[in-house]
């Protein structure tokens, strides 16, 4: 029997990753040098191979046609590898990685397992489930496969797999439709040739950020900038990477952004969307940007206009076709954001409108979002909201605020 195992022999057969599935129960720990102690008393079990008898168990899921390949791949091997017997395990895909979670938290997986790649970083993220193939390169050749793919499936310093085939999802939409913001669903249909299935997507075309977050900040002299951090893929945290833009204003060098006080990503189905950034400069400059170019796309002078500087943006409503902010200005009054006019519409309250919160109040049937504003002398909502003002008791200031919704137009106040 030839030491060496082939891909050709056995792994691209198999969709093979070595798994050791009694290793878990004694190396589930959640720190890396644990999981690398883990994987160096595999490697000692795999330090060489036995002229006895083996017996060897390997499970994967699929439809009738890959159960009859890998199965004739197994007589191929086991012809030409007569000490070793493989003991087969499979079904269709409906419970499977439910079925393999509970084996592999069990520490009793097969020897040889398909798996999905994101399960390295489900259910091996520290190393603690998968055998280091590193330990094993005395009997697999890993040249036979290019270090992309190779690196791919390196978790946690540790080459916990090897791939078998490579698949991709190709997106086609109209642009036509898809150039008009708004919130769409997306389906896409996935044929891999032995099952059809549907994944559904949210999007909300030109909202942006949403898979992230945005930073405003500004420098000793008041220059602004606005960065965003990208959320972080699985893949992404285990290697320590991520992607941030630095200042995403400075493709607007005609416009100087400084005393910046607020930013919003504004979105709603059906109507506009973009980023408003709310200033102190002596202008009073709210700034709206294109969500897509970041392009400045109107500068409002709210000193010039309106005689005020706002700050605060509390959130966003919609009502018919009219669309607007809510925002607090300098003067402690409420204003709204008329996005289609990029006009401020000023909005009197019983108290000084110093701070707001904004909440999403569920029903059994739909969801509001409600603006409460308020000062140290009581609480409102913003008005039209219909929600009704609360004075601070006597010998009192409110210093902070937090609400419940219990009903239309009701609210717990703490």
């Amino acid at each position: 029997m030839s030491k060496a195992i082939s891909r050709r022999d056995f792994l691209k057969v198999t969709g093979a990753v070595g798994a050791a599935g009694l290793l878990a129960a004694c190396g589930g720990s959640s720190n890396s040098t644990a999981a690398s102690t883990a994987s160096s008393a595999a490697a000692a079990s795999v330090a060489g191979l036995s002229s006895d008898p083996v017996t060897l168990t390997m499970s994967w899921w699929g439809g009738e046609s890959r159960h009859n390949a890998y199965q004739e791949a197994l007589k191929a091997f086991s012809a030409e590898h007569t000490t070793i017997t493989v003991n087969p395990t499979f079904a269709a895909w409906s419970g499977w990685e439910d079925t393999m979670s509970t084996k592999f938290a069990g520490g009793v997986a097969e020897d040889v397992c398909q798996i999905n790649w994101n399960w390295l970083y489900n259910y091996s993220g520290n190393g603690q489930t998968f055998l280091d193939l590193n330990s094993v390169t005395d009997y697999l050749d890993m040249s036979q496969w290019d270090d992309a793919k190779l690196g791919a499936c390196n978790v946690a310093n540790a080459q916990q797999c090897v791939p078998i085939s490579m698949t991709g999802r190709i997106f086609y939409w109209n642009k036509t439709t898809f150039d008009k913001a708004g919130s769409y669903v997306l389906r896409l249909r996935i044929d891999n040739g032995e099952s059809i299935g549907f994944h559904y997507y949210d999007l909300r075309v030109q909202a942006g950020f949403d898979e992230g977050f945005l930073i405003l900040c500004n420098d000793d002299e008041g220059v602004g900038s606005l960065a965003f951090v990208k959320k972080r893929s699985p893949q992404e945290e285990a290697e320590g990477a991520q992607e941030i833009w630095d200042n995403l204003l400075t493709i607007n060098p005609e416009y100087d952004f400084r005393s910046l006080r607020d930013v919003y990503v504004f979105s709603s189905p059906g109507s506009a969307s973009g980023i408003l950034i709310s200033s102190g400069d002596d202008e009073g400059s709210i700034y709206r940007l294109d969500p897509v170019t970041l392009s400045v796309t109107y500068r409002m002078k709210g000193m010039d206009e309106y005689g005020v500087r706002t700050g605060e943006i509390l959130g966003e409503r919609t009502s018919g076709t009219a669309h607007w902010a809510y925002l607090i200005g300098d003067d402690e009054r409420a204003y709204r954001y008329e996005f289609s006019t990029d006009m401020l519409i000023v909005r009197e309250t019983p108290f000084p409108a110093r701070y707001g919160r904004q909440g999403l109040f569920a029903s059994k049937t739909a969801g509001v979002r409600d603006i409460l504003m308020f000062s140290e002398a009581g609480i409102t909502g913003f008005p039209n909201s219909k929600i009704a003002g609360y004075a601070a008791p006597d010998g009192y200031e409110f210093i902070n605020m937090a609400a419940g919704r219990i009903g239309a137009g009701q609210y717990i106040l703490e």
